[in-house]
């Protein structure tokens, strides 16, 4: 009931704010939350705000169904599952079936549902759960799994040296990986592995060099989107960073460079998984409303601003304007990193060697033991040659990183990356 009462005063600005724009989300929003604030009530333990919040449910109940039912979108989702694993975490009852419009939710938010709540149901059981209308809510346990099955993987200590895959299926003799196999000078793993294709034989680090120029060269990043907004990540990367985020589990992670504020999208929606009091806290010297490409309009036409999504300013994502290095900016860094956990850092800002070093040795003090400080884009130094981002690398593990960091190459198992030697694990302080 705290757990949902929570979510209600967190939602309440929110949600009038896009009924009184006529927005889809509102009504949406106020029939599912509604219902969780009339169990609450039955329960006996409204108070007077939520009175309130729970009128305004009332009210709009109807339409909002009917909207619900008919498209739910993904922004609806990633309010809901919040909610959701705070009152999972709370130990609260699992809310199923009922009446208007939760009996017809779409069947990915009803596994988002039973999902988070899983875990809640099988640690404390609860008795009925009073609902309203003629369908009666019930709690359900008869989707818990255990606890081993759902628990998290502590993720592997030490680094990867290097990343060596053997063919589990060569195509009659058409993939080969000599014994002595051995990296590209600028990271690029297997590098000498080939493959026989269309009567020719490829080096891995021909096809891995010939696409990342074709991505760079067709501006390919600036067709891609999440959620709507420009996020400028390859997909192939921008999943294991995914991987990266989910089995490390940071609580805060702080992105150099925040451009469009696609990526800072994609990163928090990962982390609110796991953790609805993770922060992604993202920089640039622009707005995110500036995009740097100026094909970028013309390549991705029906890509929106970053405010446009709830998960912007829900408290998930802080954004600061300003230089990396600017004093503004590292004494706010110093003063969110307080209390948390498990600290990651991204450099994805600008790439030439001096800012990388410089951002490398400024932002080491705030990566926690364990955790990683990943560069990007150190393609840039096969693909243009001035930029010498992975000499900015090298000169940092050489230098004040000597001992302490160590180049993981654990999440560059796809082969394909643009960040070649730029997972950068914290072995000491």
């Amino acid at each position: 009931a705290a757990a949902i009462r929570n979510v209600g005063k967190f939602s309440f600005n929110l949600v009038m704010r896009y009924r009184d724009a006529g927005c889809f989300m509102a009504g949406a929003m106020l029939t599912y939350i509604g219902q969780a604030g009339m169990q609450v009530s039955a329960l006996g333990s409204m108070q007077e705000e939520d009175d309130r919040f729970l009128m305004a449910s009332r009210q709009s109940k109807e339409e909002g169904a009917q909207i619900l039912c008919s498209e739910i979108g993904t922004e609806i989702e990633a309010v809901v599952r919040r909610m959701l694993i705070q009152a999972a975490s709370s130990g609260e009852a699992k809310i199923s079936g009922g009446d208007d419009c939760l009996g017809h939710l779409e069947p990915s938010l009803a596994r988002a549902v039973n999902s988070h709540f899983a875990s809640a149901t099988a640690k404390a059981p609860m008795s009925d759960v009073v609902g309203s209308g003629p369908s009666a809510n019930k709690v359900s346990t008869t989707n818990s799994t255990t606890n081993t099955q759902c628990s998290h993987h502590p993720p592997p200590s030490g680094v990867l040296p290097e990343m060596v895959l053997q063919p589990l299926d060569d195509f009659g003799g058409a993939i080969k990986v000599p014994a002595d196999v051995k990296p590209a000078a600028w990271g690029v793993p297997m590098a000498t592995a080939t493959v026989d294709v269309n009567n020719k034989t490829l080096e891995v680090v021909d096809i891995v060099d010939g696409y990342n120029f074709l991505f760079e060269g067709l501006h390919m990043f600036s067709m891609l989107s999440w959620r709507g907004v420009a996020v400028q990540q390859d997909p192939i990367d921008a999943f294991a960073i995914e991987d990266m985020l989910w089995r490390e589990q940071p609580d805060l992670l702080i992105e150099l460079g925040t451009n469009t504020g696609g990526s800072a999208l994609f990163y928090a929606q990962v982390m609110q998984d796991y953790n609805p009091d993770s922060l992604v806290f993202t920089v640039d010297p622009h707005p995110p409303s500036v995009n740097w490409d100026k094909n970028a309009e013309s390549l991705c036409p029906h890509c929106r601003d970053v405010s446009c999504h709830p998960l912007w300013n829900s408290g998930a994502i802080e954004f600061k304007q300003g230089l990396s290095w600017e004093p503004k900016v590292v004494d706010r860094v110093e003063q969110i990193v307080q209390g948390r956990k498990k600290v990651m850092v991204m450099q994805d800002a600008n790439h030439l060697h001096a800012s990388v070093i410089n951002d490398l040795e400024i932002y080491d003090k705030f990566v926690t033991v364990g955790s990683y400080f990943l560069v990007q884009d150190t393609k840039l130094t096969r693909m243009r040659p001035r930029y010498k981002t992975l000499e900015a690398v090298h000169e940092f593990l050489d230098g004040q990183g000597k001992g302490r960091y160590a180049i993981d190459k654990r999440y560059e198992y796809q082969l394909f990356s643009h960040h070649h030697d730029g997972f950068l694990r914290k072995m000491r302080a």
